[in-house]
């Protein structure tokens, strides 16, 4: 008896937004000020918080080594680290207004004058940033130019900037920032004196809210215990959410230039959160909490765990890959990078080394085949199984190329060294022929046999020799879908929809050329025990294609529909109604039996017009009831100069600006046929 040795990969997925450690928009946050926490990093403030924020006081990152530490910080503790982009004012050195600064009266001709340095400093803010975080499973938070709106109201001389101009520059500085770091996520100022001048909605229009996830607010104390962000304003948190989508991160505790005033207790309040959690609020940020926040937040979060956050599922999630191997085999996936938009679908292929054999996934995925489908949307532990073969045992993988399939006998996972299996290539009839074998075999007989002395990949190289009488539709050219999860997958060779769920659907839009019977063939795959889904032409059922488990989610194989499906010439939509998991590659049309010619003469004598010679130009008047879709115009040299769709009800067709030539127009029909004149513009 052999003895068998399991060997596990494991596959760790570390999600960015991490549930316990990092900034979630699936849950409320608290975050506190790098100010306090780099003097208490062993009480239970820093053991809670998800997040923690610095002011970027100065115009350039290397200014301050305090940027750097408070990174390597949240690197080691998996905080998001949360930036307070106070550059612009900082660059300007011109002083903030509430301590009789000149921001509010000279700022916006400062920023017209200097943004190219403006860009600079954010270019060099957000590359040093990068070099800190790459790769660390953390992301950024950007928090935008606090009182950002200053510059854009008030007694600046000589103007304000215009609204659009103010969104301009914002989104520039957002995409110098996506540059050095894609995943990081953008905040921009709520300054509540805008409502109370009436300009909340015209300002935010002006944004450039496509590129923003969050809103924040910048010093004060802003109120939990109130609809109101400020006494002293009008506007209201849910007011602001609502006008733009966006949640917000409130803080409180901080006084001018991000200077502490303390702990805000009125946050630590569970019915005020609730009431503001309803308004849009997804995290609190205290400046310098008392020392035992920590636990306040422990007692929160079980409070609030039934809270249901607006933003959740709105912003933008990243996971993070990671992958080691072992001995035993390896694994490769289809996508590059180690940071994954949730959704994402990712194709693992475990490729087992000689002496061993893939045996199955386990942890968060299960299933025989080597090829592993993964949607990051959580964490997840995943194993790849390999078992060691007997001595001299030897795997045989098989692929196709083009369309075909391919099989061996006997089908085994691993074979005895010495053993004579078969290896067949089917290409379709009437779609492919079969061109030879390549890899680890090479040869142009079908069906060949062949010694296994060693791990043996080969490839069955098809060529598509598909007639006039033939259409093929690529299942990736939909023109409607239905499914959330439903995705178009390359890997190179074959191009497919996958992660089909019951109730998903596809449209295509086709159209024949030859009325007649029409025999339809689809490539599919599955792992599953069965797969099937339903067909309808032109919103009548047709029939339902049924079939068993292809081998693996990458083995395709070729169904029929068991009845042939009758088609008039012209456009056509085709449904397919998925009852199960499966991937398709593409379907094909193959015509059986042509209608009569007596028919298809009498659509042509249907399709005649004629042509009117006019100054620089003519028309073309079509008769009655005429079934024409499609016009194309060349001049005498072959070359088309235009063409486009007819629709119904038009009979005359006029072209005008032409120069003195013969024209040849060409007129196609719904019924496959077409009819061609010439006109003579002198």
């Amino acid at each position: 008896m052999v003895q068998k040795l399991f060997i596990s990969l494991s596959l760790l997925l570390i999600m960015n937004f991490n549930l316990s450690a990092g900034f979630d928009p699936c849950k409320f946050n608290f975050g506190t000020d790098w100010d306090y926490l780099q003097n208490e990093q062993s009480g239970s403030v820093a053991t809670e918080i998800d997040y923690v924020t610095k002011w970027l006081v100065n115009a350039k990152y290397s200014d301050n080594g305090v940027y750097g530490r408070m990174l390597d910080y949240c690197v080691k503790n998996k905080k998001t680290a949360v930036f307070y982009s106070y550059i612009i004012a900082k660059a300007a050195a011109l002083g903030d207004a509430d301590v009789g600064g000149k921001l509010n009266s000279l700022g916006a001709e400062w920023i017209r004058k200097n943004f190219n340095s403006v860009k600079n400093y954010y270019q060099d803010f957000a590359q040093n940033i990068a070099s800190k975080v790459k790769g660390s499973g953390i992301e950024t938070i950007w928090l935008l130019e606090p009182d950002y709106y200053q510059y854009a109201s008030g007694p600046q001389a000589p103007s304000p900037l215009s609204f659009s101009q103010a969104g301009d520059y914002l989104g520039q500085l957002i995409d110098i920032i996506k540059q050095q770091l894609p995943d990081a996520k953008i905040a921009i100022d709520i300054s509540p004196w805008i409502q109370d001048q009436g300009n909340t909605q015209s300002w935010y229009n002006a944004m450039p809210l496509n590129k923003v996830d969050f809103l924040f607010t910048s010093g004060g104390q802003s109120q939990a215990q109130s609809s109101t962000i400020k006494a002293e304003n009008k506007m209201t948190w849910q007011g602001v959410s609502s006008a733009t989508g966006k949640p917000v991160i409130a803080d409180c505790g901080y006084g001018v230039g991000g200077g502490s005033t303390g702990h805000n207790a009125a946050w630590d309040d569970v019915n005020n959160l609730k009431a503001r959690i309803a308004d849009g609020i997804i995290a609190i940020t205290q400046k310098n909490p008392n020392s035992s926040w920590g636990n306040t937040i422990t007692t929160l979060r079980t409070q609030l765990a039934a809270q249901t956050i607006k933003s959740c599922g709105s912003v933008t999630t990243k996971f993070n890959l990671s992958i080691s191997s072992v001995n035993g085999g390896n694994v490769t996936k289809d996508k590059e990078g180690t940071s994954f938009t949730k959704g994402t679908v990712i194709t693992l292929i475990a490729k087992a080394s000689d002496g061993f054999k893939f045996e199955n996934w386990t942890g968060d995925a299960n299933g025989t085949n080597e090829t592993l489908k993964v949607t990051m949307d959580s964490d997840k532990t995943i194993k790849a199984n390999f078992t060691q073969l007997p001595a001299n045992s030897f795997t045989v993988t098989l692929n196709t190329s083009g369309s075909g399939t391919v099989s061996k006998s006997p089908d085994q996972q691993s074979y005895s060294s010495g053993t004579q299996i078969t290896i067949t290539a089917t290409p379709i009839n009437g779609v492919s022929i079969f061109e030879g074998w390549n890899g680890d075999y090479t040869g142009s007989e079908k069906s060949v046999s062949i010694s296994v002395t060693t791990n043996l990949n080969i490839t069955a190289k098809f060529r598509d020799t598909l007639t006039a009488d033939s259409i093929k539709i690529e299942a990736e050219n939909f023109s409607q879908k239905n499914g959330a999860n439903l995705v178009v997958e390359d890997n190179g060779d074959i191009k497919n929809i996958g992660y089909i769920e019951n109730g998903y659907s596809t449209t295509y839009s086709f159209n024949v050329t030859k009325s007649g019977e029409y025999r339809i063939v689809f490539r599919v795959a599955t792992a599953n025990d069965n797969g099937s889904f339903d067909i309808s032409v032109d919103n009548n059922s047709s029939g339902t294609i049924s079939f068993s488990n292809t081998g693996s989610w990458t083995t395709y194989k070729n169904e029929s529909l068991s009845t042939n499906l009758n088609l008039s010439a012209g456009n056509h939509t085709l449904v397919l109604n998925f009852k199960n998991a499966l991937n398709v590659d593409y379907m094909v049309l193959k015509l059986v039996k042509a209608n009569s010619v007596k028919e298809r003469k009498k659509s042509i004598l249907q399709h005649t017009f004629r042509v009117t010679p006019v100054k620089s130009g003519f028309f073309a008047t079509l008769p009655d009831n005429h079934r024409f879709n499609l016009y194309s115009l060349y001049d005498c040299k072959g070359q088309k100069i235009s063409s486009g769709e007819i629709k119904p009800g038009v009979s005359i067709i006029k072209f005008d600006n032409l120069t003195n030539n013969i024209w040849i127009l060409w007129l196609e029909g719904f019924h496959g046929n077409s009819a061609v004149r010439t006109a003579t513009v002198r």
